[in-house]
């Protein structure tokens, strides 16, 4: 019998391998450090990095789960695996953390190769969106040391957050770039340290903490354009603005002091031009079963003619897309709190949770481009059920080995069309009535028989 482990950890045959290789080929998954690998090990590099992207498919499956696998493969006479989990969880410490950055980059630009053309695009050009957001790490001394806890949290009664801000290719949906860093880290001063990543014709596709003038002056020089919604602070009406169609105007922006949150130095600000021409457009836009919402946009994209009115407000509607990805991984993927105990750690999982999300992305793309359909409409938790089924090899006792069948499934698999259907953010699903920890655990005393407790109580106060 051929375990999930057998496939994706690559002991078994090679078709998996194979089927990723564009995207994590043999040259990612090189040794880095020859004395951490020089030996002949059991849980080589590309073992123990597959098993680490396993965990991360399967939903956060443990260490145990993936030595077992092993175990079973290794059944024979003579063959005997240790069951203990130490060797591999120290085979996982020792992955270079720049390994994993550059395969979770590789299968991103991979799902990119491999989409269908025109989606994700605007006149040819590749549309990139921006956005940060966080995770949970467990509560050790390491962790809270470089990511501490959220503001208004006692100690022993939170978990530390590490913040992040990631890059996403509207074309496949996958994952190009990350950074890392403390959660109360602004946005923008995390986007200045993306600008490097972006390639000449990108257009960026940001929120209001985006619009600085400095972003809108520097990124046009590098061929790369933004829009993002106009900021809070900027007083509109008192700028010089040239009307050019319907609710769309030229505008001439002068500089001003620097971004509070800005990274650039005196002399790199004051190198940036006097006065900028940006484009600003007075949208209304509608979704089904929402009010229709007003907003105004900052764009570089100064010809309306290009680029319609139209076609920039379908783009930033777009923009929700991101926070769709966000919940794919954090939620479906169950990357909302991770479990490594060490910030080093802690980032590895990161991106095998990142990797892995790339990875059913670039079967996604693949299943649309060959089918004929929307990445945007294929389900992605069912490419990743499918995908897990896929890659454990069994089906009625038979290894499945026939990836067109695999695609077929994926591309058939579709979101369906539901206009008018609200989604409300709340839970129907009541929680278990425990205490809050509103004191460290050592000093916390918890009320026995919480539920006649709150019945006195209440008679009490009446």
């Amino acid at each position: 019998m051929r375990s999930a482990c057998d496939r994706i950890v690559g002991m078994g045959p090679e078709d998996v391998r194979n089927e990723f290789a564009d995207g994590v080929s043999d040259g990612v998954l090189a040794a880095q450090d020859k004395r951490a690998w020089s030996r002949k090990r059991v849980y080589t590099l590309p073992k123990t990095f597959w098993g680490f992207v396993w965990q991360a498919m399967h939903g956060k499956a443990s260490c145990r789960e993936v030595v077992r696998c092993l175990q079973l493969m290794a059944t024979g006479p003579g063959r005997r695996l240790c069951g203990s989990t130490s060797a591999y969880c120290q085979a996982r410490a020792k992955i270079p953390e720049a390994m994993m950055r550059e395969a979770m980059e590789g299968v991103a630009a991979s799902a990119d190769q491999a989409a269908p053309e025109g989606e994700g695009t605007i006149n040819g050009r590749k549309v990139k969106a921006v956005d940060a957001s966080c995770v949970q790490i467990p509560d050790t001394d390491a962790n809270r040391s470089d990511y501490p806890y959220p503001s208004g949290v006692k100690p022993g009664c939170g978990f530390p957050v590490m913040g992040f801000i990631a890059l996403f290719s509207l074309v496949s949906g996958s994952v190009l770039k990350i950074i890392t860093a403390r959660a109360t880290t602004h946005d923008y001063r995390l986007f200045r340290l993306l600008w490097e990543s972006l390639e000449h014709g990108d257009i960026v596709l940001g929120d209001r903490a985006f619009c600085a003038y400095e972003a809108l002056a520097t990124l046009p020089a590098q061929g790369v354009d933004l829009i993002c919604r106009l900021h809070q602070s900027r007083a509109l009406y008192s700028k010089p603005m040239r009307q050019i169609a319907k609710d769309e105007w030229i505008a001439t922006w002068q500089k001003t002091k620097p971004h509070t949150k800005s990274p650039m130095t005196k002399e790199q600000y004051a190198a940036l031009p006097d006065f900028i021409h940006v484009r600003i457009l007075f949208l209304d836009l509608e979704r089904h079963g929402f009010r229709t919402q007003k907003i105004w946009i900052v764009t570089t994209l100064l010809d309306h003619r290009l680029y319609p009115a139209e076609k920039l407000a379908e783009l930033y509607l777009r923009r929700w897309g991101i926070e769709l990805c966000f919940r794919d991984i954090k939620t479906t993927m169950r990357m909302e709190q991770l479990r490594c105990l060490t910030p080093a750690m802690a980032r590895k999982e990161l991106f095998a949770f990142l990797t892995a999300h790339n990875l059913v992305r670039l079967v996604i793309a693949r299943a649309a481009a060959r089918h004929g359909r929307l990445v945007s409409r294929i389900s992605f938790k069912g490419c990743v059920d499918t995908l897990c089924a896929f890659l454990s090899g069994e089906c009625n006792g038979t290894a499945i080995r026939n990836t067109d069948a695999l695609l077929e499934i994926v591309a058939n698999d579709l979101v369906p069309l539901r206009p008018g259907r609200s989604e409300p953010r709340a839970l129907k699903r009541r929680p278990k009535n425990y205490q809050l920890l509103t004191k460290h655990r050592h000093i916390f005393k918890e009320i026995p028989h919480r539920n006649a407790h709150k019945k006195k109580t209440e008679r009490s106060l009446t």
